[in-house]
Parts: structure tokens; sequence; C-alpha cells
């Protein structure tokens, strides 16, 4: 379990919020923060998802 997460801005798309999150973490490589948000690997390509409070 993670204790810090971004909160997110008004219609920000989820490739933003974790990209801060690496930055905010000093993560050397974005493996790294993927295998600390995600229980699976996973990739995000150019599709972004928005709406994130819906």
């Amino acid at each position: 379990m993670i204790g810090y997460f971004p909160h997110p801005y008004k219609d920000e798309v989820i490739y933003s919020i974790i990209a801060r999150y690496h930055h905010h973490m000093r993560n050397k490589s974005k493996y790294y923060t993927f295998e600390e948000l995600f229980s699976k690997k996973v990739s995000l390509n150019t599709e972004y998802i928005n709406n994130v409070n819906y």
C-alpha cells in the first residue's frame, strides 16, 4: 500500500497524475513507479484516461 498519491486536478488525465507521483517520489525508473502503483505489469499509451472523478 502506498502512503502518498497526488490529489487530481480538475479534468486532469490519469497519465499526468501518475507522472506527478513519479516526480514527487523521485523514482529513477517508470517501471519502479508502475510496480508501486499497480499489482501487475501495465503500460500507459497515448490514449489518456480522463474524467477521473467519474
